[in-house]
């Protein structure tokens, strides 16, 4: 709950504190491509360090130390880069929050099948929380620019000292490395390398969501009203989904969680590019619960049932670089022609084709057929 609230007591107010202090728009797009790149960079490493260690949860508490270090020295005052060694430090070491945490939420929750279908239902709780936070620091911020930066390191320095509080997992559920399980046979699974280079696709698409909707919906003309019933409607289904986890995984399989998430971005991207109706256009965000939820439960649940045992951290963290960091960076890079050259409306319709190209390639990409894997179903 904590490691997502963070999010939203950070990310949706940076651009807006930097250019406030004199970032210009170039500054500004390099400030904030610091996290995708440090999470691509930053976060199968410190997976890979969980997956050695005999106790996990110390390695997150590391990071997460750090961060919360990261997060209190954005606190200084002068001009837009005198926070930029904060944001550094920042995106190195918040990547496990949620990628490591997640394979650890697992674990502690039973490991296997019984710690999958009961990890939703502890998820949809970040997802609560993200909505909170995003309205209650929104309200400060109005009052002191620098509230979103404030009540971000309070929260990453409270979620570190719990961290650091955490039983180690069931020795049952912990797997140590050896000679047959380096990096090398992760890089040599041909469905996770499939899966991966799928999410730089799909999440790409969705993260243009994410950091060029609302500047779409004003360009309509709307009020920021309806951006933000949208956004809450999307992450309200996503914790309905979420919370739906156990549920859905005895019934269908990964596969196709993530087949139905890839497929729903067409009708999505199609209609959020083309329909101008406010209704309809908040009605239409209801999508990201799929498009979002179910690729995120198919995605953790196909992880843990395909990479080899003791490296399911750095595959969980692998998994989060491809999509929010590799394809956030190739999407911001294609927005940055996208939005002068064509505008936020023909943009958006155009991810369809993203989408169906997805659509095409991951049930490829999961059969047994080019998989040889017999867990995937």
């Amino acid at each position: 709950m904590l490691a997502i609230g963070s999010v939203g007591a950070f990310h949706p107010y940076l651009a807006v504190i930097l250019d406030r202090r004199g970032a210009s728009g170039q500054a500004l797009a390099w400030s904030l491509a610091l996290f995708p790149i440090g999470l691509l960079l930053c976060g199968p490493v410190w997976g890979y360090w969980a997956d050695r260690s005999p106790t996990p949860q110390r390695v997150l508490g590391t990071a997460l130390t750090v961060a919360a270090v990261g997060a209190a020295a954005t606190l200084v005052g002068g001009p837009w880069w005198a926070i930029l060694p904060g944001m550094v430090l920042l995106a190195c070491t918040r990547s496990p929050a949620i990628a490591v945490g997640d394979v650890l939420m697992v674990r502690l929750l039973g490991g296997g099948r019984t710690g999958e279908s009961a990890y939703g239902g502890v998820r949809k709780w970040g997802s609560v929380a993200f909505i909170g936070i995003v309205f209650a620091v929104g309200s400060l911020m109005d009052r002191w620019l620098l509230a979103p930066l404030a009540v971000h390191a309070v929260i990453l320095g409270a979620l570190a000292v719990l961290t650091w509080r955490l039983p180690a997992p069931p020795p049952g559920v912990i797997e140590q490395t050896g000679p047959s399980t380096s990096v090398l046979s992760l890089l040599r699974s041909g469905p996770l390398m499939r899966v991966y280079a799928i999410g730089v696709l799909h999440i790409g698409a969705n993260s243009l969501y994410d950091n060029l909707f609302a500047h779409h919906v004003t360009g309509l003309g709307l009020s920021g009203v309806v951006a933000g019933s949208a956004i809450s409607l999307g992450v309200a289904a996503e914790v309905a989904v979420l919370a739906s986890g156990g549920w859905l995984l005895q019934r269908v399989s990964p596969k196709t969680l993530l087949i139905v998430a890839v497929l729903a971005g067409i009708p999505r991207w199609y209609l959020t590019g083309t329909v101008t109706s406010p209704a309809l256009l908040i009605a239409v965000q209801a999508l990201h619960g799929l498009t979002f939820g179910c690729w995120w439960l198919g995605g953790i649940a196909f992880v843990l049932r395909t990479a080899p045992p003791a490296l399911r951290s750095t595959a969980q963290a692998a998994f989060v670089a491809s999509g929010f960091g590799l394809g956030n960076l190739i999407a911001l890079a294609a927005a940055s022609w996208a939005l002068p050259n064509l505008g936020s409306a023909r943009m958006f319709t155009a991810l369809t084709a993203v989408s169906l190209l997805a659509s095409v390639l991951l049930p490829w990409a999961l059969s047994r057929r080019s998989s040889r894997s017999s867990d995937l179903a």
